[in-house]
């Protein structure tokens, strides 16, 4: 069992973790108004797809893991993240 203190330790870690993965998230958001495009062109295509699928059945710590693939923020890239894009697909920031 883990002393108390490095479970704090640990959650704090975790909650410090997430909050600068939506920072991180919220400043993709601004640059180009649309979180789903990937690559910050100002719309959602191909490239974005590609993006995601390069990533699919990736997580933090794996060699193709890219974390602004992983639309959904679960530490997964797989399909959920995929349909995501898709539904989006076609949308302009103009």
């Amino acid at each position: 069992m883990l002393p108390k203190r490095l479970i704090s330790i640990i959650v704090l870690a975790m909650i410090v973790l997430g909050v600068s993965m939506l920072a991180f998230s919220i400043q993709l958001t601004k640059a180009s108004g649309l979180p789903e495009d990937l690559n910050g062109d100002g719309k959602v295509d191909g490239k974005d797809v590609a993006i995601v699928g390069k990533a699919l059945g990736s997580y933090p710590g794996h060699l193709r893991w890219d974390s602004k693939a992983d639309l959904n923020g679960d530490n997964r890239v797989n399909s959920l993240d995929l349909a995501i894009v898709a539904k989006c697909f076609g949308k302009t920031t103009s």
